[in-house]
């Protein structure tokens, strides 16, 4: 097969995927989703109703606020609204993977079907681009059928990593405050910074979340946004969370195999039976204990800011907040991209040197985390065999095992240069 009709397969596929996130496009605008969450939110705080008296508002105070502009944009259109926040979340999508291809080859990813003119970029259908999109695209697609909010934060995130190794300190602490403002769980990138002692953008990102953070209290007043604080901590962020399907984060995981009393999973995975209490300590022990080796690894002397190290570090850092958050949705797992970028990319394009037997086990740790993270998909498996393996908490096991094989690859990377941050002499 010439290479001229690989292209055009590759291009119609390519095709093929975009007519089925357009048709997404136009179907997430006929529907509700999670949106209808954000909407009422904003609502609420256009009507002064309490904020927390719709079940379906499990973010911070903040959030309520955010989502203002939702509102008023519903009164006058839900479709266009919806559709427009689908179509958003693409370019969001494609943006992302933009400056993450940038960092990895220093080539500029075109846009689908925009040919490329010159050795300085990257076509859309290079296996590189291609490939790692595949394998999330199952939750690309749980991110456009919920009208989730996650892929815009990634894109915030890798702004904010690609603005701080620029030196635009104000502007990346200001995104990375907003996207731990919305939802809580990228607060795990700023302990990345301050485990890194980048105490300038830690220090202007904490100031920037005080003022965000802060506007509720305006808005609300002081008594009403005290008590919102206390709610949101002590009866959504603080307790063990529910065994749930939808929830596939570590802790999760624990209670279904070890407290599943009262849960809402199709099967019974229970292996045993443990204290909430005890069950939370046991969790942050696993937690704790299995930072002890990337940490180690991670705070060794590194050159450069953004060279192929660092952004293994980043990948790893997304990938473990996936499973870290108490509540982490299926739709959270867009944040994989980074991890299944850098393993393709030192596994079957930029290849390491390791003994067959090593590359054996990886292969299989690789190529499982993808049966597990795709094969689960109702696309796959059907509605009800999808229920029963992530009863099993099926992709908090797949992100596991991509965890792993991000620290396996870590050692083999080459220590270079990479992007130095501008400096004051320069």
């Amino acid at each position: 097969m010439n290479e001229k009709r690989i292209e055009r397969i590759k291009k119609g596929g390519v095709i093929l995927l975009l007519l089925v996130m357009l048709f997404e496009v136009f179907r997430s605008s006929m529907r509700n989703g999670d949106f209808i969450g954000y909407v009422r939110a904003g609502k609420l705080t256009l009507d002064g109703l309490d904020i927390y008296s719709d079940y379906l508002n499990t973010w911070p105070p903040f959030f309520s606020i955010f989502c203002v502009p939702f509102a008023w944009l519903d009164n006058l259109s839900g479709v266009v609204l919806r559709g427009g926040w689908t179509f958003l979340m693409l370019l969001a999508l494609f943006w992302s993977m933009r400056i993450f291809l940038r960092w990895i080859t220093g080539k500029n990813l075109n846009w689908p079907l925009q040919k490329v003119s010159s050795d300085e970029e990257l076509s859309f259908t290079h296996p590189l681009a291609l490939i790692p999109f595949l394998i999330i695209f199952r939750f690309v697609l749980d991110n456009q059928t919920n009208l989730q909010i996650n892929i815009f934060l990634l894109w915030f995130c890798l702004l904010s990593i690609d603005w701080w190794s620029k030196d635009k300190l104000i502007a990346a602490s200001l995104i990375l405050a907003l996207a731990i403002s919305i939802k809580a769980y990228p607060i795990f990138l700023l302990f990345f910074f301050v485990f890194k002692k980048e105490f300038r953008m830690v220090a202007w990102s904490i100031f920037f979340l005080a003022i965000l953070n802060g506007l509720p209290f305006l808005v609300y007043g002081i008594e009403t946004s005290l008590n919102y604080y206390a709610h949101w901590w002590s009866e959504i962020a603080g307790p063990y969370p529910q065994s749930n399907i939808r929830n596939q984060s570590l802790f999760s995981m624990l209670r279904n195999y070890f407290h599943n009393i009262d849960s809402r999973l199709i099967i019974d995975p229970s292996i045993g039976f443990l204290p909430l209490d005890l069950l939370k300590k046991i969790g942050y022990g696993i937690t704790g204990i299995a930072a002890i080796y990337p940490m180690y690894l991670f705070g060794m002397n590194w050159n450069g800011w953004l060279n192929k190290k660092m952004l293994m570090q980043f990948a790893f850092v997304f990938t473990a907040m996936c499973i870290l958050s108490p509540v982490a949705w299926k739709s959270n797992f867009i944040f994989l991209y980074p991890g299944y970028m850098m393993i393709y990319y030192y596994m079957f394009w930029e290849k390491i040197e390791v003994t067959k037997s090593k590359r054996r086990l990886m292969l299989l740790l690789f190529y499982l985390s993808i049966l597990f993270n795709v094969g689960s998909s109702e696309l796959f498996s059907g509605a009800y065999f999808s229920d029963i393996l992530e009863s099993l908490s099926i992709i908090t096991i797949a992100t596991i095992l991509i965890l792993s094989l991000l620290l396996m690859l870590y050692p083999y990377i080459q220590d270079e240069k990479g992007n130095r941050r501008p400096t004051k002499s320069d």
